[in-house]
């Protein structure tokens, strides 16, 4: 089971730190099964939900196996700071990220979207109930019963923005739980992108959608004639879809005109990813494009050993390291690997000309022939 692309999607507030796309593999290491979900990034390890009934915590820094859990997921992790958060069956566990210890359980129905682990809050979506948690000790701070929800919602300052499958987005007041205002879209909304007090969504399997995020007016709407995977992404001027007609669009975030679109050539399995000024869309390849942004001519690429078998997880750099991707690959009769990708370094500036004034060497004489 592979979970939604959402949880692969990268926090739009790191975008700035990448220069380019991770495209140059640092290392890959064998994982002991399949993987059910797109691998988590905290504490310097990158955690990946195992069909075997595992959980296993990788190092970033030297890919050693550091950590395993005996739990079995019953829908992908999330994860932030020190902290990983693992639904299994009739409840969720809150692990301490650098060493797989449980920090704290809250028993619960049966998940049906993963967990939103941002900003010192844990949200859980179990059948119509939503469920705020305190990230630090799992205290329930809030629950409330809406609607029947079958994405994640998206945390933005002190809201919290959630997709109804009867086409409503709600903004609830993240301290409370109240409603600030409850909107209509479209049946089945993906998981909401709040950028820039916008919220870019997709619905009815053929419309993206842009709506005001303090007080849910919609601003435009525009036709994409296809289902949208994933979570949107943006950057100050465009905001970009991957939809089920392989294509990759690129719209104008303040009109919404779309301003171009890019072929990727196969059916997209996650959101576009957005690193600096490279937008790229994951599917099961083994080869993966980004594109500048704003052309349609790919300027880097990720070579994997095999095809991607889930969604990449961005990993934003840290103490001078420069950002990575992490990814699982896999191909049938083939090891499961947990591959790590970074930037390729800069190319190594070009020495200058000098001219020779004379030419290098000896001038040796002309042998004399016999007569």
């Amino acid at each position: 089971m592979l979970a939604s692309a959402a949880l692969a999607a990268h926090d739009q507030d790191n975008d700035e730190e990448f220069r380019v796309f991770p495209s140059a593999i640092e290392w890959t290491t064998e994982v002991s099964a399949g993987a059910i979900a797109p691998p988590v990034v905290a504490g310097g390890h990158v955690i990946v939900a195992l069909q075997s009934g595992r959980i296993s915590a990788t190092r970033i820094a030297d890919k050693e196996d550091s950590w395993t859990a005996e739990l079995t997921a019953t829908t992908a992790p999330a994860a932030a700071d020190d902290l990983v958060v693992v639904p299994v069956k009739g409840a969720v566990h809150g692990l301490v990220a650098t060493t797989g210890d449980v920090k704290w359980t809250k028993n619960i129905d049966l998940l049906g979207a993963p967990p939103v682990v941002r900003g010192g809050w844990v949200i859980l979506t179990a059948g119509e109930t939503l469920t705020a948690l305190r990230a630090a000790d799992g205290a329930e701070v809030w629950s409330k019963t809406i609607a029947p929800m079958a994405q994640r919602s998206a945390i933005d300052g002190d809201r919290l923005y959630v997709p109804r499958v009867d086409g409503r987005i709600m903004a609830l007041d993240l301290t409370s739980g109240a409603v600030v205002w409850d909107e209509n879209v479209g049946i089945n909304p993906t998981e909401p992108l709040v950028y820039d007090n916008r919220v870019y969504v997709g619905a009815n399997g053929k419309d993206f959608v842009c709506l005001r995020a303090p007080t849910g007016k919609e601003e435009w709407r525009q036709l994409v004639g296809a289902a949208i995977v994933g979570v949107a992404a943006a950057d100050d001027m465009w905001v970009f879809t991957a939809s089920m007609d392989n294509l990759l669009r690129g719209f104008r975030r303040s009109t919404g005109s779309r301003e171009w679109q890019q072929d990727i050539g196969y059916r997209p399995i996650g959101g576009p990813i957005l690193t600096g000024s490279h937008v790229a869309v994951p599917g099961r390849t083994a080869v993966l494009p980004a594109y500048k942004v704003g052309t349609n001519k790919p300027a880097v690429q990720l070579t994997l050993p095999v095809q991607a078998a889930t969604t990449p997880v961005l990993i934003p750099p840290v103490a001078g390291q420069p950002g990575r991707l992490a990814i699982i690959s896999n191909e049938v009769g083939k090891p499961w690997l947990l591959v790590l990708a970074a930037e390729a370094p800069p190319a190594p500036p070009a020495l200058p000309f000098v001219p020779l004034s004379a030419l290098p060497g000896t001038a040796l004489p002309i042998p004399k022939l016999p007569v």
